[in-house]
């Protein structure tokens, strides 16, 4: 469990695809050993109901409430928000009604999640205090603000080496790994081509990138997109409901600049097209994609609220039975602060049997970051080529694994046939998501923690930093 072992039981992804191997060939086919599967209780929020985190770290004019049970939440939801706008000293925003349609989740014990809008003179400490005073309401916090674990694209990115100086994969015909560009599936390193000689993904697991959109008409990933259950959850960092519906095919293409290009390049760590010729290939070798996009277009910035719609679609996808292969959800954001409302929605994904990875976060300290830090997500840090820890990367005690995060040649958006280099734990956490979805092709009947049990007790301890 996370907290109990060295900050350092950082463990480089050198070993997953041995572990593969390892399981594939009989050696590992049981269950690892009982002590090695969390027995502890879910994880505590990382800010307690009656704690606001630091100025800047969430939206002004909103809050997310719990609403008790009794229905005709919506309804509720917005006398709440007259209730709040009443608060307020500007001219005409007594009585105004900002909550309603497409910011209440209902939840299976007859509970609601909701986002609740007001005029931004009124503070969030003061709309909390105000919202608890009310019966209906269980909890009251901020929607925090995060951003992706990406350090930006590398301004000279490294060019392959010389045919003399690396190994070559024939494994596959893609070009980036006939010339050792993806160097990091060697066998020195993640080891990727000879887990493929016994176990490929081949569509058999869908891998959630929740992120920032993906460019469909990519040439090495739009075979592998599930492009019918892409969606956008997107609220601003003034709290306004921006869009929520299904993922626009126009959404990640170049030419308009910010984040948009982050999940075409993150999904192309997880699963850019094996064997067709075209470009490099995912670790997971042909895992299905279901991208989430949660950012505005352009916009580097990410809400607590838009995170818990995203992760609650995913939750009834597996629960319904719509997507029964959906086996794990790759999130690189970072948030330095988080409420428990955020924290109950990856706990619901986790329960659902979806194994939640997680980036370690791009702030080189030991600093809380999340979701990465809570026990139900497994978190990923960087290291380099050389398997030295990245000094972008963040480390404490409740990071998990480590994997290469710089100079990480993957897919991009400028246009479909583009590719580019790019570091950040942002692209650490999707090597572990693609390894994670080659365990579960081996042994669907794996839970979350036994997944996450064989990756991380089998990979190598590097010791403290």
């Amino acid at each position: 469990m996370k907290g109990t072992s060295r900050t350092t039981r950082f463990a480089s992804i050198t070993s997953f695809a041995l572990t593969i191997v390892l399981l594939l060939s009989g050696i590992l086919i049981a269950a690892p050993p009982a002590h090695a599967v969390p027995t502890e209780p879910l994880g505590s929020p990382a800010v307690a109901p009656t704690e606001i985190g630091p100025p800047g770290s969430y939206a002004e004019g909103g809050i997310i409430v719990s609403l008790s049970k009794g229905g005709q939440h919506a309804a509720r939801a917005d006398a709440l928000a007259g209730t709040l706008a009443a608060l307020s000293k500007s001219e005409g925003t007594s009585g105004m009604i900002l909550g309603g349609s497409g910011t209440v989740l209902e939840q299976e014990d007859g509970t609601c999640v909701s986002l609740v809008r007001f005029p931004q003179d009124v503070s969030v400490p003061r709309a909390i205090a105000e919202a608890l005073k009310d019966p209906a309401v269980l909890s009251a916090e901020p929607n925090y603000l995060g951003t992706l674990c990406d350090d930006g694209q590398e301004a000279e990115p490294a060019e392959p080496p010389a045919p003399d100086e690396i190994e070559t994969f024939g494994i596959t015909n893609d070009p980036m790994l006939q010339v050792g560009q993806q160097w990091w599936h060697g066998t020195d390193k993640i080891n990727s081509i000879n887990a493929w000689d016994k176990a490929k993904t081949n569509g058999a697991v869908t891998v959630v990138v929740i992120d920032s959109g993906i460019r469909f008409d990519h040439q090495d990933l739009a075979a592998n997109v599930d492009a019918s259950r892409a969606r956008s959850f997107i609220i601003d960092n003034n709290n306004r409901v921006e869009y929520i519906g299904p993922l626009a095919p126009s959404f990640g293409k170049g030419g308009d600049g910010g984040s948009s290009g982050h999940g075409t390049m993150v999904s192309g760590i997880v699963a850019a097209t094996a064997n067709n010729g075209l470009g490099g290939a995912g670790v997971s070798y042909n895992a299905r994609i279901l991208p989430v996009n949660v950012f505005p277009n352009g916009v580097n910035s990410v809400s607590s609220y838009s995170m818990i719609q995203a992760l609650d679609y995913l939750t009834g996808l597996k629960t319904s039975g719509a997507v029964p292969s959906l086996k794990v959800a790759n999130m690189s954001v970072q948030f330095i602060a988080a409420g428990p409302q955020f924290h109950a929605a990856v706990q619901r994904l986790r329960s659902a049997g979806v194994l939640p990875v997680a980036a370690a976060g791009n702030y080189g300290n030991d600093a809380p970051v999340y979701p990465s830090d809570w026990p139900e997500a497994l978190s990923v840090t960087s290291i380099d080529q050389n398997d030295a820890f990245s000094d972008f990367s963040c480390h404490n005690y409740n990071k998990d694994i480590a994997a290469y995060g710089r100079g990480i040649w993957t897919t991009t958006n400028v246009d479909s046939t583009s590719y580019t280099s790019d570091y950040g734990t942002s692209f650490a956490a999707p090597m572990a998501a693609g390894a994670a979805a080659l365990v579960f092709s081996l042994r669907p009947d794996f839970t979350p923690e036994l997944v996450q049990s064989v990756l991380t007790s089998s990979s190598i301890d590097m010791g403290a930093e």
